[in-house]
């Protein structure tokens, strides 16, 4: 018998969560470097907002974005090797963006590997365009900005 599809719950991260974004932080952007302390300070400015997905109870990713005066930057997604292929991923970017578009926002940024195809057709499939290559590489890659506009 076929496995049931497990619901994906996407929610603003709480206090108690900072310590496994910290791991998954970690573990998917080392080169970040984050300490835990860089986490609930990001968390307390009040510009940084951590969304965390769960499923079956268990956390299974973290997106996390930044409010800047005219626009919004998703700054990371992590979604752990066991869920990956079973929507977590869209599930955070969905709720971000209808976070960021709920707070007036027109415009929002990320950045993504030019390696990962599969990060970049889901951010397609969301409405972001490719708004070119970054100069600099992140983590030794080529790195390429995407761009959504919600006017259009």
């Amino acid at each position: 018998m076929a496995q049931a599809k497990q619901k994906i719950s996407v929610s603003k991260a709480s206090y108690k969560e900072l310590y496994s974004i910290f791991v998954l932080s970690r573990e998917y952007f080392p080169y970040a470097n984050f300490t835990y302390s860089e986490i609930e300070r990001r968390v307390e400015s009040g510009k940084v907002i951590y969304l965390v997905a769960r499923v079956g109870g268990k956390l299974a990713g973290y997106l996390d974005f930044e409010l800047h005066q005219d626009h919004a930057k998703i700054l990371g997604l992590a979604v752990l090797d066991e869920f990956r292929g079973k929507g977590v991923g869209k599930k955070l970017v969905g709720r971000a963006l209808a976070e960021i578009r709920k707070r007036g926002f027109k415009r929002v940024y990320l950045f993504v590997s030019r390696a990962n195809a599969v990060a970049q057709k889901m951010y397609a499939e969301h409405g972001f365009v490719s708004a070119g290559l970054l100069e600099k590489k992140i983590n030794g890659e080529d790195v390429l900005l995407f761009q959504k506009d919600f006017s259009k």
